[in-house]
């Protein structure tokens, strides 16, 4: 009976454990089902999504479309390309050259500081001699400053000793109409007038400059050269005679009073006082100049070229000088120097002009200098007696 209750027992509990394993597989079942169907779900949600975006997508780019129609400009500039480094380098050199956009200018402080360089430049070059490096700084200073007073004038005077006289009297010009009560401008301004050949707007200039400043021994020397311009032969000797009462101590006066008895066909009187004018100043190449046309004159034809040859070191630029000089050499047989002298003055050969006449034929119309020179200053006759210079030498 025992056995029977246990055995009934153990089977009522297997039943049992049966039925629990088989309730717990339907409950899985079914929530795996949930799980599908959740995912499908979601699955399906996502494609609407992504529906939705491709038809957003699709009615952006027809909205773009529609605009690229009615605006087709703003679609061009839509599809530019990025700035790059290259671009906007190209876009600050174009804003240098002012072509577009805005680029600041140089500050008024950097404008002077640039100006002051060149101008000490200048200042050193012109100080040491250097006359064509003077020029240069100079010009470089005035095109920062076009109005600088002080740079015109030291330009003026460099352009004056390289014989780009022109030029100079431009730069004393603007320096007048700059300040028109400046006297100071007004002996560089008869000097360079004198230059070019203006004698009597040199003569009038230096007429005010001699008033104003009555004890500067160039403003006389320039107006004796301004009347000697003019043929005023004695009015020009008793003003450079004005000079040298000032001061015996002066190449100007001696180089003026030289040119003036060259210019009258003195030219044994000449010779002295041109060669004084050099012993106080040997790098003037305007003296220079006129002792080589009074030797040529003369027909000595070694020192004309001597002194053609040390005027050319001082005035390097002036053109006149070169085709002087090559002409003397031509009369000299030196055909290699002449050829190069005739390349520097700008010509192939020796010009058929007046200017070589006197080295052509030296005593066409000098047969006798001494003899035949014009009657002096003092309106005595010239003497056939050896000349003498200022110290009393005899001059041969």
């Amino acid at each position: 009976m025992d056995i029977i209750k246990t055995l009934s027992i153990s089977l009522l509990l297997l039943v049992l454990a049966f039925s629990l394993q088989v309730g717990a597989e339907k409950n899985v079942s079914i929530s795996d089902r949930s799980d599908l169907q959740q995912n499908i779900s979601g699955e399906e949600t996502q494609a609407d999504n992504q529906t939705d975006s491709k038809n957003e997508v699709i009615s952006d780019i027809s909205a773009n479309d529609t605009k690229k129609q009615e605006h087709p400009d703003q679609a061009e500039v839509n599809r530019s390309p990025p700035l790059t480094n290259a671009t906007a380098e190209r876009n600050v050199s174009a804003n240098k050259t002012g072509t577009e956009g805005n680029q600041t200018s140089p500050s008024a402080a950097d404008i002077q500081k640039a100006f002051s360089g060149w101008y000490e430049k200048a200042e050193n070059a012109s100080a040491t001699g250097n006359n064509k490096a003077a020029a240069d700084a100079y010009a470089a200073a005035l095109r920062l400053d076009k109005g600088s007073e002080k740079a015109l004038a030291g330009y003026g005077a460099v352009l004056s000793k390289l014989g780009r006289d022109s030029e100079a009297l431009d730069i004393y010009t603007r320096l007048q109409n700059i300040s028109p009560n400046n006297t100071t401008i007004l002996i560089p301004l008869g000097r360079e007038q004198n230059a070019v050949g203006n004698y009597e707007a040199a003569l009038a200039t230096l007429l005010n400059a001699t008033t104003a400043y009555p004890n500067n021994t160039e403003g006389w020397n320039q107006l004796a050269a301004a009347y000697a311009g003019l043929s005023r032969y004695e009015e020009a000797l008793t003003t450079v005679r004005t000079s040298l009462q000032i001061s015996t101590d002066q190449a100007g006066g001696w180089g003026q009073l030289g040119a003036i008895l060259s210019g009258q066909g003195r030219f044994y009187e000449a010779v002295p006082a041109l060669e004084k004018s050099l012993t106080l100043d040997p790098n003037d190449g305007s003296t220079w100049k006129n002792l080589g046309k009074t030797w040529t004159a003369l027909g000595h034809l070694k020192e004309a070229a001597q002194s053609y040859e040390a005027a050319t070191e001082s005035r390097p630029t002036d053109t006149t000088l070169w085709l002087q000089l090559g002409a003397i050499y031509e009369k000299m047989n030196k055909t290699k120097e002449a050829a190069e002298a005739f390349r520097k003055g700008g010509v192939a050969s020796v010009p058929d002009t007046p200017v070589n006449q006197s080295v052509q034929e030296p005593n066409k119309t000098l047969s006798n200098p001494k003899m035949n020179a014009t009657k002096n200053m003092t309106g005595e006759e010239p003497s056939d007696s050896p000349v003498k210079n200022e110290t009393g030498q005899i001059k041969e």
